[in-house]
Formats: C-alpha cells, structure tokens, sequence
C-alpha cells in the first residue's frame, strides 16, 4: 500500500512540474488605483451684522456675537487660512484712524485674545491638518475708524481658504446607548485614532480629547452644558471617553463630537445616540 502512494504522489508531482510551463505568462500586470483628493470648505453662517456702529469705538462684536463654523467639507486632509480686506471706503489696518478700520478673528471657547486680520493668508487655528468632517470656530470683532469723511453701509468679506496636507489623524466615533431617562448617568464614547496610513495612534495625552453634546437632529442642534468627562487609553489606536452627568437629560435624539489631536493634527468625530423613557 506505501509503495501505490508512492507512485501516485511521484506522478502527481511530475504531472505538475509538466504543465508549468504551458500555463506560465509572458508579461505580468499591477492594477494601481488612485483618488483625486478633492478640496472643499463650507462657513456656517455665511454673513453677520455688525448693525448701527459708532466711530471711534473699539471691540465691537456682530449681532448675537455668533461663532462661524469651518467645516472641512473634501474627502483630505488640510490646512485651514483666513484674510480680510477693506470696507466700502475703509481700508483694513493695523490700528484704526481715519478712514481706516480693524478687523478681528477670535475663538469662542477659550480667552478673548483677538487677531488682527490682514488681506494676507494667516493661519486659522492651531493646527497644520484638520481630517474630512473636522474644522474650527471663529468669532469676529472690529474697531471702527477713529473719524471717517464716509456715511452709510460699510461692507467687506472674511474669506476662509483651504489647502490640500499629506499628513493627519482620523476619528471614527460610536456612542454607546440608547439611554435611559432618569437613569443612566453615564455617556460612553469609543474613539478610534489613526494616522493618514490607517496605523492607531498611540500614547495621546488625555488632555487633547474635548468633547461637546447637542440635543436634537442636524442642523437644529442646542449645545447641552454642563457635562464633564474623563478618558482613558485601552490600546491599539482606542480611547473611551465617559461623559457624566445625563440622568436629567430629556428623552429625545442626541449628537455628541469629540475633538483630537496629535499636536499638529485635528480630527473631530462624531455619533448620535438616544436617550429613552424609562
């Protein structure tokens, strides 16, 4: 019997070191893939009012004092750039006097430390690449001139540019839920972090996760305050984030965002999650 399943496996092996060669190809093919980066950038809300402004008056804010929102709306990475440019008859300067007016870009949720703008590309934000989907908040303000030989409506633009990186972290959010009303305490998030190259991103400093919490569906969404939250590191690129205290939150659909970054990269996922009755 060991020598049949010897001459089998003999003739098998032969067989196949004869049909090689006829089966063997001349030209060898790469499939290669690519996709085109596309650049694209979206400012919510598009236009403010200043209203009735005296001259000679400094720190003046639009009307409600809204945060403009950025949102990177491309399917990369980039870098985020804002520039001013004169009024009607003002020209945008360094300090006001006549004629001539100053126009600011803040960031609502830390000091009230406001940058002049100029009619040159300034950088907008702290961050050299913001992920698909990520962006930043800006607020403005204006002196007026100090006299001016002008009556009427003054207006101008705040154009906001985006530009394409190699180079970023990405995010994937999921909230955990639904929730109960009364309760559950506790909002758990789970952030997957990993670079351009899809590798996890180790070793983040706690302390470079924020998050925020909305009520309601996009675009009607109120910011829920009075959250806090703790994180923790659970290896290989995932951090889960525990949001207290949303025992008194209503039933109803909820959005939550965390922001991210590795020092030069931002990213900002985000997930919906429920709360229900009891």
């Amino acid at each position: 019997m060991k020598r049949i399943l010897t001459i089998l496996a003999l003739v098998v092996l032969v067989v196949g070191g004869l049909t090689v060669p006829a089966f063997s190809a001349d030209t060898g093919v790469v499939t290669v893939t690519a996709e085109v980066a596309q650049v694209s950038v979206t400012v919510n809300p598009n236009s403010v009012n200043y209203g009735l402004v005296p001259l000679n008056t400094t720190g003046l804010k639009p009307v409600g004092n809204p945060a403009i929102n950025v949102l990177n709306t491309g399917n990369c990475f980039v870098d985020m750039f804002i520039r001013g440019d004169d009024t009607t008859n003002w020209a945008l300067n360094p300090s006001p006097d006549t004629d001539k007016y100053v126009h600011y870009f803040g960031y609502p949720f830390f000091a009230p430390i406001y940058t002049p703008l100029t009619k040159s590309d300034q950088d907008l934000g702290p961050f050299s690449s913001y992920s698909p989907f990520s962006g930043e908040l800006f607020t403005l303000q204006m002196d007026t001139p100090t006299t001016s030989n002008f009556l009427g409506t003054q207006s101008t633009t705040v154009t906001v540019m985006v530009t394409y990186e190699a180079e970023g972290i990405r995010g994937i959010l999921e909230a955990d839920g639904p929730y109960t009303e009364g309760v559950d305490t506790t909002l758990t998030v789970m952030a997957n972090v990993t670079n351009q190259n899809g590798v996890p991103v180790l070793g983040l400093p706690l302390v470079n996760f924020s998050f925020v919490v909305f009520s309601g569906t996009f675009p009607n969404l109120t910011f829920v305050p009075g959250l806090t939250a703790s994180w923790v590191e659970n290896g290989g690129g995932i951090y889960t984030g525990s949001i207290t205290n949303i025992s008194s939150l209503p039933v109803g659909p909820y959005f939550v965002s965390i922001s991210v970054n590795d020092g030069p990269h931002h990213t900002s996922p985000g997930d919906t999650f429920d709360i229900t009755g009891p």
